[in-house]
């Protein structure tokens, strides 16, 4: 209490970053052996005077590679979000041609999501399996 007051607390629920959960999913894939994964980044430099663009395919995913457990050789493309967000039109036209080229290609939030996905629920436990 403050001067006969009482104190009113505000409790915000804690969101993940994305690069948080893209970390935590490139983290699993890695320690459980499921496959080689890559991070893909985007963004533009200025070098020597000029605006240099790097990963500029629209809508390309934030995570990629191939599963070395279960089905090995296939590919597999994720899109991280936040949980609540949506991928872009180009980022999910960018999973579209990619599954219907034979590959996994999701949009996840979570580590949970990234396994389910990839084909690993049993990974999980037990009450996580949804």
């Amino acid at each position: 209490m403050i001067s006969g007051m009482a104190q009113v607390l505000r409790l915000v629920p804690v969101v993940p970053r994305e690069t948080d959960i893209s970390a935590s999913i490139v983290d699993a894939i890695v320690r459980l052996g499921l496959g080689v994964v890559t991070r893909y980044n985007s963004g533009a430099v200025v070098r020597n005077g000029r605006f240099v663009r790097f990963n500029n395919a629209p809508g390309h995913s934030d995570l990629g590679g191939v599963l070395r457990r279960k089905t090995p050789g296939r590919a597999f493309y994720l899109e991280v979000k936040r949980p609540g967000k949506e991928p872009t039109p180009e980022q999910e036209t960018f999973l579209e041609d990619r599954r219907a080229c034979g590959a996994i290609a999701e949009r996840v939030d979570s580590v949970e999501q990234a396994l389910i996905a990839l084909g690993f629920p049993e990974l999980l436990a037990p009450s996580r399996r949804t």
